[in-house]
């Protein structure tokens, strides 16, 4: 979102400032609306410099762009009635050629076209959502090839390309567990994955990963590297997700990952890893014929993804996982099933009908129910991988752990027994959505964000 500062009449980019600021900014309106008072300055609507502010997508890193020009063209004008319709005039040339050098810096520009619709017509959102959804179908395979090697692969690309070898890994440090799967590059086969549970989120305190955390992490940093030098792992790649986002020592953190591992850990910011999460989740499926959902429940936030083929239509990061949700429950003294499932919904958008949604879940609240549903002695990757769960079995599980201590749910779990605390957090999530969208069943996928990095990495080419 951009805005122009009244006072210095510089352009403000927002980027992880105050969402309400940012959209009461950006339609502020000259003369129209007030400006917005923020951090000393008075912001109006971006347009004023940047209708289409492709330069400054540019500034914060964007190397391919695809601009959707939503004005109206100015016709002719041959008659002027005095001195405001001259400035008018000027002001909507000054506008025009100011739009033209943004969209000049384009890779891809759609424009919206004739369309009779006034600026203050708000019972027409519908209509120019469709609008636009259609002119995106209708230049799919030239965005396509724009984007081939991806956006996410540019978050990854700044470091040196995966070594001539055979192994790939993608360590992902989530916040509920550290978890190393390991790829054999020619095949993409998962070879390997291990799972680590921790306690990460208990050691932050205002936003600081605290000395004991910062300890336990470099332990378990220290064992990441004497996995990979085992496996004699060629190349890998580093992810943060929710856990570290918001830390304010982040520093220190990358610190220390470089002076172990001789890399940072790149964390992701929310859509980044809603993306690399659906890309990994459906590699290898059919994604032709109707609508597909992918959701990835981890403990600090959740991935909610739809598409309706051919375009991924809601894309959102949760900001609510099975271990966050049971601490805000905590704090708020909420412990029925009901007050759960009420708190839960406070954080679910419905984004409107879609028939026959076929959803897969991946994360680690699923995958052990997977395995106790199927008495599994032991996390099987391969024979989860696809195993499809009614909404009705979901919800007697949740029925069943619902008001139980941690201990009690332990003994009834066949592995991963670490959820035990937290778990029925994560099946109130799932069973939330799947009842919002009418969905009788669910697939599983042990795939995900993991994948995804590895695709983005070794499979430049893959969209």
């Amino acid at each position: 979102t951009v805005a122009v500062d009244l006072i210095s009449g510089k352009t403000h980019i927002f980027r992880d400032d105050n969402s309400k600021i940012a959209v009461k900014s950006s339609i502020a309106i000259p003369g129209a609306i007030t400006p917005v008072k923020y951090k000393n300055m008075l912001l109006v609507d971006g347009g004023v410099s940047s209708i289409v502010p492709v330069k400054e997508a540019k500034s914060i890193g964007a190397k391919r762009i695809v601009a959707f020009d939503v004005s109206r063209k100015g016709d002719a004008k041959e008659k002027f009635e005095n001195a405001i319709d001259v400035m008018f005039r000027v002001d909507g040339i000054r506008g025009e050629l100011l739009k033209q050098y943004q969209l000049s810096r384009a890779d891809k520009v759609i424009r919206l076209g004739h369309y009779e619709i006034k600026s203050n017509e708000y019972s027409a959102i519908d209509k120019l959502i469709s609008m636009g959804e259609e002119l995106a179908e209708e230049n799919i395979n030239e965005i396509k090839e724009i984007f081939s090697a991806g956006m996410i692969k540019r978050i990854f690309s700044s470091g040196k390309r995966a070594a001539a070898g055979t192994l790939f890994a993608s360590l992902d440090f989530g916040s509920n567990t550290i978890i190393v799967s390991v790829y054999e590059k020619d095949s993409s086969e998962c070879v390997k994955e291990e799972i680590i549970h921790h306690d990460l989120m208990f050691e932050t305190d205002e936003g600081i990963l605290k000395e004991e955390g910062i300890n336990k992490l470099k332990k378990y940093i220290l064992y990441v590297k004497n996995t990979l030098n085992k496996m004699k792992v060629d190349s890998y790649k580093i992810i943060g997700t929710a856990q570290f986002r918001g830390l304010k020592n982040v520093p220190e953190i990358q610190q220390l990952f470089i002076s172990i591992l001789g890399k940072p850990m790149m964390i992701l910011s929310p859509g980044d890893e809603a993306h690399l999460t659906f890309l990994g989740n459906t590699f290898g499926r059919d994604l032709k014929d109707g609508s597909i959902a992918i959701l990835d429940v981890g403990g600090g936030s959740t991935e909610f993804i739809i598409q309706i083929s051919p375009i991924r239509k809601y894309i959102e990061n949760i900001p609510i996982g099975s271990k966050r949700l049971m601490m805000v429950c905590e704090k708020e003294n909420l412990h029925t099933e009901e007050e759960i499932r009420k708190k839960a919904r406070e954080y679910l958008k419905y984004y409107g009908n879609t028939r026959n949604l076929k959803l897969i879940i991946s994360g680690g609240t699923i995958t052990t129910i997977a395995g106790t549903f199927q008495k599994m002695e032991k996390y099987d990757k391969k024979n989860i991988d696809n195993m499809i769960i009614q909404r009705e079995e979901i919800d007697r599980y949740i029925s069943k752990y619902a008001g139980k201590n941690t201990e009690e749910i332990k003994t009834s779990l066949n592995y991963d027994k670490e959820r035990a605390s937290h778990i029925v957090f994560g099946l109130i999530i799932i069973s939330e959505i799947m009842h919002m969208y009418n969905v009788d069943d669910l697939t599983i996928s042990t795939d995900g964000i993991r994948r995804g990095m590895f695709l983005f990495s070794n499979r430049p080419t893959y969209l």
